[in-house]
């Protein structure tokens, strides 16, 4: 990657403690570029190279890397995050690691998630994953990392379970509140409209209604995540009609937003 600055790398994983154990570890800038000068004499690599302990013998030039930023500016990092508990802990590590952007993978999304209060370490500590703002319930505040891009989608293939609406809008407003880059990638295999007659019901938690089914108290079981004693609130018609019909637009808008450090 840092002998490839004319190319973007989008590093994302669903273990962000790991990830932040090795961009923090000791000497790893260093182990780094040893790496970058050992296939650079290789390849006859021009290196101009501008961080401080390091020399470069100047050998033929095939092409140019410039070195010494760090974190590598042609890096970002990202965690996948498809509910409120995985939030609360996977992003605090994500916020740690030195990055250029820092990205959430919010695909598919299962649930609701508020990134502008989460509890990493239950109910002493609250972190608002958008500024970079935490706040200890006892009085002390501290700064750390901010999310820069939110990526938002559906699943998509077999065996999908559907995304309310209410949940991407919610990342959708938190975004626009903090100034933060929203991409809203797709429905996958379900919509909010479709063909009349084939729509089921949605709830927010993630239960689904078959619609002839409610009608009857218990409804209807549809996996694990349907609950027969769930109390119908806040329903929305939700309809199958696959990746492609479904399309990518939320509330009729579509959304293409990058970070702005990356334009």
């Amino acid at each position: 990657m840092a002998l490839a600055p004319q190319h973007t790398f989008q590093v994302l994983t669903k273990r962000s403690e790991r990830m932040l154990a090795y961009l923090t570890a000791p000497g790893v800038k260093e182990r780094i570029y040893d790496l970058v000068f050992e296939v650079a004499l290789k390849e006859s690599v021009d290196v101009n190279l501008i961080a401080d302990g390091f020399q470069w013998d100047g050998s033929p030039i095939a092409w140019s890397v410039r070195l010494g930023e760090w974190p590598l500016q042609n890096v970002w990092l990202g965690v996948s995050v498809e509910d409120q508990k995985h939030a609360d802990e996977r992003i605090p590590f994500l916020l740690a690691t030195p990055a250029k952007v820092r990205f959430l993978s919010c695909e598919p999304l299962l649930g609701p998630v508020d990134l502008r209060e989460m509890r990493p370490d239950g109910i002493q500590f609250k972190l608002d994953a958008l500024t970079g703002r935490g706040e200890h319930l006892l009085g002390a505040k501290g700064q750390t990392g901010k999310i820069d891009w939110i990526i938002c989608g559906g699943e998509s293939g077999k065996g999908t379970r559907p995304m309310h609406p209410d949940w991407a809008r919610s990342l959708r407003d938190q975004c626009k509140a903090a100034g933060v880059a929203f991409h809203f990638k797709q429905w996958g295999e379900w919509a909010p409209e479709g063909p009349l007659g084939s729509a089921y019901a949605l709830a927010n938690d993630g239960a689904l209604y078959e619609m002839p089914d409610l009608a009857f108290p218990d409804g209807k079981r549809r996996g694990e995540a349907i609950r027969a004693d769930h109390d119908r609130a806040n329903l929305t018609s939700i309809y199958r009609v696959g990746k492609k019909s479904a399309g990518r637009t939320l509330d009729g808008v579509t959304h293409d937003e990058f970070p702005r450090s990356a334009i």
